[in-house]
């Protein structure tokens, strides 16, 4: 303990001099505001990995002037006992002009709780107050010097403000401080150095690069101070600094030797091989560290390492992740000391992740071990197969597949259905067909209840095909199989995957609805919730069924729900079936310029997802914005486009025809009344009894006497009448004969 407070001529001066500022030291100016915003509390912690630039940070600032006097002390491991520490503590303090009284105890060690005291009441009279840096501070674990310096700092008050560096959070009552506001923490996401600070750092040693390499160079080093630092003294004289940016991970490069020799060689063995056998994941958990090392409780290293700052970092619910330098180079040194570990590492890691819900990863893992019959199983059985056709949800499922062969020797039905879907996914319908082909055939072959989940995606994957190509037959019989199988799989299965059986339904309304049973399919889409099953869009079909059967104000209601994006994180593309809804609506109500801008939206769309009664039902309505706008001949064509290709169902070419009729007759089939009113342009195809019905209600003959004529009941006829207003959006029967009239009904 200190004996004196006169010049202590045993204290080392290097020790409690502030080290002097590089000449290829960059100025970062926001660093230092951090820092001097800081200084207005009592504690301020700097913690990162080594290399971060700590000490930089605080020497750059300590240089500039300050309102009081800076004491520095640099610490080693032979300071962390208080009759070491103390001493030097008060030597900086006292070189840095703070007076401490003669009066402190010479032999502090008999009783350090006086000294303690005498010494906080020495500072809490100091205005402005000291500062105090001590470097390395992640050196310093004796319980009896944390205690001290903790008593030191809440008896000096506003009169000594503690700054410390350290590899990870100091061993001080941070939660105290945290909760009373009087800790500041500047992080190494703070220090690390953006791409404009990058670029001045090598400017520093003579190194230009373009600015997109310059990119990759820092998002590789993610701003690390030393990676840097180490890579522009590397490049400087290289004859290709760009070529040096590419092989940054080298193993025998100087940035991999300092991590080895710094970082990976420092830990003990056991923590080592955790490290190399995790660094083949993206992201780790203490559970699947443990997976892979073999031994449950071993994982538990890994939150310690990213307390310390080794290298690893936190990213949410229990995950971890190394920075990506450290993990280049420790999947090198895996591959380099254990090849042969390394595919049985991935496996584990992929039936794990599996099993604990994260099948991205685990198709990932498995790939990357090339053992795609695992991959494609793990996507079948976790009925992914409909997420894989998904333009956005499915794109990082896709990607992970990528690199599978085409035309595997040996194939299972899990293996030939992902390659169909990943063929339809690129809009090689002809190729997705033929191994959906081989695979059913496959399928064929086996008891019925056998490969349940294989059975149930040939049934989606044969129904986009259908739709794509607009065969109706082909598409009420998938969607039957579809069901047939959904009826049989285990219920455990349906409970951990319920968007399954949104998608059937929505499958469901969609056949239903191309045939032509608008009510039924109304009835079916109902069920399906849009924020449930994003990749089935239920609610954008439902809204397209309320717009075909002349209920606009709940098509829209429903259209503009389903083309709200969902939240931030999700991935999200338009409805083309909720756009078109809408688009019926604008032209309904004259709104010809919005009508537009949702038929764009719907053609992208479908680009992404092709439908052909989608696709078809766009086209009438993009013929009646032509025909609103004067363009008979355009509407003519779109009509025509409406047909290519396929036979649309009875109740869409009845309309295409109407349209038509409209278009040869060269008049458009709106009469506006009003900014926002139009007259529909098709109707909802009238029964013959209901044609019957109006003729009478034309030759004005009241309700009994339209029954007498037909030999009906009077609430049989009243029902009819009601199905006519509905069907031409009327509610009069004046209305209902003019409307009637205007498309050539009567």
């Amino acid at each position: 303990m200190l004996a004196t407070v006169e010049a202590d001529e045993s204290v080392l001066t290097s020790k409690i001099t502030v080290p002097a500022l590089p000449a290829w030291m960059v100025s970062r100016q926001r660093i230092g505001t951090l820092i001097a915003h800081a200084a207005r509390g009592p504690l301020t912690a700097v913690t990162g990995p080594p290399g971060a630039g700590k000490t930089m940070a605080l020497a750059s600032w300590a240089d500039a002037p300050q309102p009081g006097p800076v004491a520095w002390v640099t610490l080693d491991r032979f300071d962390n006992r208080p009759g070491a520490f103390w001493p030097y503590v008060a030597e900086a303090l006292r070189r840095a002009g703070v007076a401490l009284p003669a009066g402190l105890p010479a032999a502090a060690a008999g009783a350090p709780e006086e000294f303690l005291r005498q010494f906080a009441l020495a500072l809490a009279g100091l205005d402005p107050p000291a500062a105090l840096v001590l470097d390395d501070f992640h050196l310093i674990s004796d319980a009896r010097l944390l205690e001290g310096l903790d008593y030191l700092l809440r008896n000096a008050r506003s009169g000594l403000h503690l700054l410390v560096a350290s590899r990870m959070d100091p061993m001080l009552p941070l939660h105290r401080y945290r909760l009373a506001g009087e800790v500041t923490e500047i992080r190494a996401r703070d220090l690390a150095f953006s791409v404009p600070e990058a670029g001045l750092l090598l400017a520093q040693h003579g190194v230009t690069l373009p600015a997109e390499s310059l990119t990759t160079l820092t998002r590789r080093n993610e701003g690390w101070a030393a990676g840097l630092r180490m890579a522009a003294m590397s490049m400087a004289g290289h004859p290709d600094p760009g070529q040096f940016v590419k092989e940054l991970d080298a193993e025998d490069g100087p940035i991999a030797g300092y991590l080895v020799d710094e970082v990976l060689n420092s830990q003990p063995a056991d923590v080592r091989d955790l490290l190399l056998r995790t660094s083949i994941l993206d992201r780790v958990s203490v559970e699947l560290a443990g997976e892979l090392t073999g031994e449950a409780e071993s994982g538990g290293v890994i939150p310690a390492l990213a307390q310390a700052n080794a290298f690893v970092q936190p990213v949410g619910n229990g995950w971890y992740r190394y920075h990506s330098l450290f993990a280049d180079i420790l999947r090198l040194k895996l591959r380099h000391e254990s090849p042969r570990l390394v595919g049985q590492l991935r496996g584990r890691a992929a039936r794990w992740l599996w099993r604990n819900g994260t099948l991205r990863e685990a198709v990932t893992q498995a790939a990357a071990a090339g053992d795609w019959p695992l991959a494609t199983r793990m996507a079948v059985e976790d009925l992914a197969v409909g997420v894989l056709l998904s333009p956005l949800t499915g794109q990082e499922l896709a990607e992970a597949f990528r690199p599978m062969p085409a035309d595997p020797a040996a194939p299972e039905p899990p293996d030939l259905i992902v390659a169909a879907a990943l063929a339809l996914r690129q809009d090689r319908e002809d190729t997705g067909a033929a191994r959906l082909a081989r695979a059913e055939r496959l399928l064929g072959r086996l008891p019925a209840d056998a490969e349940l989940p294989s059975r149930l995606a040939a049934a989606m994957l044969r129904l986009t095909l259908a739709r794509r190509g607009g065969d109706l037959a082909a598409a009420t019989a998938a969607a039957e199989q579809a069901g047939s199988v959904l009826g049989r799989m285990p219920e455990d299965m349906l409970r951990r995957h319920p968007e399954v059986r949104l998608l059937d339904l929505a499958n469901r309304g969609s056949v239903e609805m191309w045939a032509g049973r608008l009510d039924d399919a109304a009835a079916t889409l109902s069920v399906c919730a849009a924020d449930a099953c994003g990749s089935c869009d239920g609610i954008g079909r439902r809204a397209l069924v309320e717009a075909v059967r002349g209920r606009l104000a709940s098509a829209g209601r429903l259209g503009a729900a389903a083309c709200v994006p969902p939240d931030a994180g999700r991935a999200w593309h338009p409805s083309a079936a909720a756009e078109v809804a809408l688009a019926w609506v604008s032209v309904e109500h004259n709104r010809l310029a919005d009508a537009a801008s949702r038929l764009s939206r719907a053609e992208d769309a479908l680009r992404l997802q092709p439908d052909r009664l989608v696709g078809a039902i766009a086209c009438l309505v993009a013929a009646r914005l032509r025909l609103a706008r004067g363009g008979a001949g355009a509407a003519m064509e779109m009509i025509a486009r409406a047909r290519r290709g396929w036979s649309p169902p009875p109740w869409l070419d009845q309309r295409l025809a109407l349209a038509a009729s409209h278009a040869r007759a060269g008049r458009g089939a709106a009469r506006q009344h009003g900014p926002e009113r139009d007259e529909p342009l098709i109707v909802e195809t009238l029964s013959g009894r209901e044609l019957e019905v109006l003729g009478y209600v034309a030759r004005m003959l009241s309700t009994a006497e339209i029954a007498e004529q037909m030999y009906l009941s009077v609430n049989t006829v009243k029902s009819h009448l009601k199905s006519i207003f509905r069907k031409l959006g009327v509610s009069h029967r004046r209305d209902a004969v003019r409307r009637a009239r205007q498309l050539a009904l009567i």
